[in-house]
């Protein structure tokens, strides 16, 4: 099966440093351009997750990149944050690992912006106690059991950043 980003995966880290450049060029040109907004909770500063300027709007999205609704105006994409960012993190989630057609449950141990540790949520699978980290370039993830064989519809996940 071939790359879902439609790169090599020596060729992502390369493709997110141009992105980087092209994206600061455009807030240095044009500097009341919105740009994402980390939401933190008040009382000690923990991150909440993210909202994301859109064509459209602005996208709830959790600590590391997934929506949590769909585009809004920016105080409503903020109360989603504030209400779903962390209570998300404890549902199960559905995740599929690059290379693989089947989708499996599995429950999100540790979060970060670049990656995830996950426990398969199956008895039987074998795994490591503590769960099993992976990079969100090597997974497609959904809060909803995805309907094969969609690889990408509303409401789902892929790690692949555009």
């Amino acid at each position: 099966m071939g790359d879902p980003c439609g790169t090599a995966n020596g060729d992502l880290p390369r493709l997110r440093d141009s992105t980087a450049t092209i994206v600061q060029a455009v807030q240095e040109s044009w500097p009341g351009i919105p740009t994402p907004e980390d939401v933190r909770r008040d009382e000690d500063g923990e991150l909440l997750g993210r909202v994301v300027p859109t064509s459209g709007g602005w996208l709830a999205v959790t600590t590391f990149g997934a929506p949590l609704g769909s585009v809004s105006s920016h105080d409503e994409a903020l109360a989603t944050v504030r209400v779903l960012g962390l209570s998300r993190l404890a549902e199960p989630w559905w995740v599929r690992p690059l290379g693989r057609f089947e989708w499996h449950e599995a429950r999100l141990v540790e979060v970060r912006p670049d990656r995830v540790r996950l426990r398969w949520t199956d008895p039987m699978a074998d795994q490591p106690p503590s769960g099993q980290w992976f990079d969100l370039d090597d997974l497609d993830l959904a809060l909803d059991p995805p309907g094969e064989p969609q690889r990408h519809r509303p409401g789902s996940w892929s790690g692949c950043r555009r």
